[in-house]
């Protein structure tokens, strides 16, 4: 009997739930009860309670779920019954309410999550408990009132998909069920037709007006005309329908590209005339010509000149810039190069009025560079397994090099707080005072323009000599330091760029007061820019300690005859974003160094780029996931983008702006530059501009909305620099 009873107990707790069948999952469906209310009915799988008996033993099992739901559709879940944990112990189907945060029809969602076995046993009086979480989806469920489908066909006249400039084309659409049968015009409520790219293609009425969109009712097949201009490429055309269906109407879309064919050929070309060698900081000039087949070009030709310079910078007067914009054919510039490169490199792009871009690229030699300097460069980032990222960089070294080797190490910077740190990032606090990074350029969004007394000193960092080399500051508590396993890494500023003292430090011993370093220093300074820290970084999301590792585990690279070489920096993909300092030091005697503040990327970002609204205001979320990493988001990361607006007005905001203030105007400078959140959410406000029209019988006054923003977005800096 005892023998039966602990088999019975131990089936009670290794007891798995069976995966979902393709028959159960066709069980699962979701439909509107409301414009801005859902239910979901879910096939949860065996969820008996089960148990066993016995005198003063027995054994009871209960079954909860708790998980995530998503929309398509811009659809925005406000609250779900299983955004907590919720009982399901003998329940296999289960019904589960879902709040919009607006009306909003969604054609599927998908549910994920974990459900979650309890397992309470008594056995002679005594309680055991256990728990075992097992991954519940994801699943994609669909709107059992939209599983109709409706397709829209769209073909030109005269069967070509291209047309010319400046020309006129009529195309014809219809709409058909998947059984090939014309869709019955009086279920057609609205279709709305609108071309994408408004600069190369636009709508021709029958009175000739050039329109973006054209809308019509209760016709399920017609035509439309488009017209071209002189812009060649691929322009898009997008049809929109809205159908009568049981309680939500269905909507369905499709889209034709129109290729416009490029004119007859016309050679144009930048020309930049620049010096054949340059010395750091010395003011160079270059000369630029902007030619169509040889001549010089007519600035009503084109819109703009854009030049870009890399490891120097533009010089107008006073000022210096790494960015320049001109609008003439012929012109004159002036440049300066930087210390520790060995090129400074421009690009030129010429943005013409047909949209098309001219561009070329200048490498100039820097000679005569101090003596050890030491140069880095980024060369690319690869996805390795499916798992991890690999950037690649290049160092090179000028100057008189006796031994070959270097040493590079890479640290991020001491949190020793991460909780209060990550909070601080999304509401910006660090944005206002950066406590872990010490260096020129934090900055303080002029909060400190009232409170001049209060403002936070730089440069705090001294290195002096005694028996040992000793570093000090007045910024960190030193002691919280970790020797053996943290290290200090001296960066340039505008007081100090001294090769002799730049770099990482090897700590030997850490007191309150200073920091007891490895290597003697050669001189003493003040002034200086620095951070503390290791390879590691906690990651709040799945509370575990990431690692930046190197491709060579101590740490020590050969140089090639050109005195370079190439290094990897891998990394997961939650350090994306991150910003990490290279530090790389020649192992010759003197020390000579330089460090590098650089921000981790991917191989490139995934994410929504459209965001349409026909309302007075629409709020938009978009999820920013990494390229090439299976289920992997950019979070915790700030974020530089570049909107567009077309017929509307636009803000990108945060998720703390977003619970601060919706998608109410604001003034801008309220907000935080954006950023990701622990999901990599990122919100979009679209504000579009109102038509307004008045019915000549009634007098009565309608105002319509019709406007979209596209958007892109990338990396940015963690920390200001």
């Amino acid at each position: 009997m005892f023998k039966g009873l602990i088999a019975a107990l131990s089936a009670l707790f290794v007891t798995l739930f069976s995966p979902q069948s393709s028959n159960t999952q066709a069980k699962n469906y979701f439909y509107y009860d409301r414009p801005d209310h859902i239910i979901i009915h879910l096939d949860v799988g065996e969820t008996g309670s089960g148990g066993v008996t016995g005198g003063d033993t027995y054994g009871i099992k209960k079954y909860f779920l708790q998980g995530e739901i998503a929309l398509d559709n811009g659809c925005i879940v406000k609250a779900s019954d299983i955004d907590n944990q919720i009982e399901i112990t003998d329940k296999r189907f289960l019904d589960i309410s879902v709040d919009l945060v607006a009306p909003c029809t969604s054609r599927t969602l998908q549910i994920k999550g974990q459900k979650i076995e309890h397992n309470i046993v008594q056995i002679n009086g005594k309680k055991y408990e256990s728990t075992k979480k097992i991954p519940f989806g994801p699943l994609i469920l669909h709107n059992k009132v939209q599983n109709e489908k409706v397709i829209i066909s769209i073909e030109p006249i005269d069967h070509q998909k291209s047309m010319e400039e400046d020309a006129t084309k009529k195309l014809t659409f219809k709409l058909v069920a998947t059984n090939g049968e014309q869709i019955d015009p009086a279920r057609v409520q609205k279709i709305r037709i609108r071309t994408l790219d408004a600069q190369k293609l636009m709508l021709q009425k029958d009175d000739g007006a050039l329109v973006e969109s054209i809308e019509l009712s209760a016709v399920s097949f017609g035509s439309f005309t488009v017209c071209s201009f002189n812009r060649s490429g691929d322009a898009k055309i997008r049809i929109e329908a809205t159908l009568e269906a049981p309680l939500v109407p269905l909507q369905v879309s499709s889209d034709f590209v129109v290729h416009i064919n490029s004119p007859a050929f016309v050679k144009k070309e930048v020309r930049i005339v620049a010096p054949q060698s340059i010395t750091p900081f010395d003011v160079y000039k270059i000369e630029y010509k902007i030619l169509e087949n040889g001549q010089i070009a007519d600035p009503k030709d084109f819109e703009k000149v854009e030049f870009f310079i890399a490891y120097g910078l533009f010089v107008e007067g006073d000022q210096t810039y790494s960015k320049l914009i001109k609008n003439t054919s012929t012109g004159v510039l002036y440049i300066q190069s930087r210390s520790g490169t060995t090129l400074c490199k421009i690009d030129a792009k010429v943005v013409w009025k047909n949209g098309k871009e001219t561009t070329t690229e200048v490498a100039i030699p820097v000679t005569e560079a101090p003596s050890n300097q030491i140069s880095l460069s980024y060369i690319k980032t690869d996805v390795v397994n499916g798992a991890q990222y690999h950037s690649t960089y290049k160092v090179r070294v000028s100057g008189d090099v006796r031994d070959k080797r270097v040493k590079i190490d890479v640290v991020m910077p001491k949190i020793l707080y991460p909780q209060v740190y990550y909070s601080g990032f999304l509401t910006g606090k660090i944005d206002r005072e950066n406590p872990y990074v010490y260096y020129e350029g934090i900055k303080y969004s002029g909060i400190w323009d009232a409170l001049p007394q209060e403002k936070p000193q730089s440069y705090s960092g001294r290195l002096y000599n005694q028996i040992y080399t000793y570093f000090s500051t007045d910024k960190f508590d030193l002691s919280e330091v970790r020797e053996g396993v943290d290290k200090l890494i001296i960066l340039p500023n505008k007081y100090n760029t001294d090769s002799q003292i730049l770099g990482e430090w090897d700590i030997l011993l850490a007191t309150q007061n200073a920091l007891r370093l490895k290597e003697r220093s050669p001189i003493e300074e003040n002034n200086l820019s620095f951070v503390i820290g290791d390879a590691s970084r906690y990651n709040p999301i799945d509370a575990t300690i990431e690692y930046i590792t190197l491709d060579q585990p101590n740490g020590i690279y050969a140089l090639d005859g050109n005195n370079s070489v190439e290094f990897s920096i891998i990394y997961n993909p939650f350090l994306v974003g991150k910003d990490i300092f290279i530090s790389v030091k020649s192992l010759d005697t003197p020390r000579y160094g330089n460090s590098f503040k650089r921000t981790l990327t991917a191989t490139g970002l995934e994410y929504k780029k459209e965001f349409p609204c026909d309302k007075s205001v629409c709020g938009w979320r978009t999820t920013i996931t990494l390229q090439g990493v299976e289920n992997s988001r950019l979070t915790y990361s700030k974020i530089e983008f570049n909107c567009e607006g077309k017929n509307a007005q636009y803000s990108v905001r945060s998720s703390y702006d977003m619970a601060r203030y919706g998608c109410n105007r604001v003034d801008e400078r309220n907000l935080l530059s954006p950023r990701t959140d622990e999901k990599g959410y990122l919100f979009v406000c679209v504000y579009p501009k109102g038509k307004m029209e008045v019915d000549p019988d009634t007098n009565a006054t309608t105002i319509t909305y019709d406007g979209s923003v596209s958007c892109s977005f990338d990396i940015a800096e963690e920390f200001a620099y």
